[in-house]
């Protein structure tokens, strides 16, 4: 009888972590428009899901050519744009650092001659850390 009360612990134990680790791997994403307008979703349940929340909220605020620019999974990111230059030059990053992912996605876009570089857009899924 003690075993069979071990085995239904351990059975329901396994469970519960099956059960969290679907919560963890929570996904996410961002849609961008040509004139730097933007869509995220965040703590959703699968990248496809993701990916159309992201699109239809940036349609949503009127964005032109909206396109799913970075996906997450227990990550982070920051999206910077150029407002000088109508949102032409622009950067990503996904590092975990936050300070390193805000410095990263800046440089991108300065190289890419952005002049007022700018953060259009950060997010974090649910463990995406800092």
């Amino acid at each position: 009888m003690a075993q069979m009360n071990v085995t239904a612990s351990l059975t329901l134990a396994a469970a519960l972590l099956a059960a969290a680790s679907s919560h963890v791997e929570a996904a996410g994403a961002l849609a961008v428009s040509d004139d730097c307008r933007y869509g995220r979703s965040v703590n959703v349940a699968t990248q496809d899901l993701a990916r159309q929340q992201a699109l239809d909220a940036c349609n949503q605020t009127g964005g032109s050519n909206c396109r799913v620019v970075a996906t997450l999974r227990t990550s982070c990111m920051a999206y910077f744009g150029d407002l000088a230059g109508s949102c032409k030059a622009r950067g990503l990053s996904t590092q975990s650092d936050g300070l390193a992912r805000l410095n990263e996605a800046f440089d991108k876009c300065e190289s890419e001659g952005g002049r007022q570089c700018r953060v259009i857009a950060a997010a974090c899924d649910t463990s995406g850390g800092q």
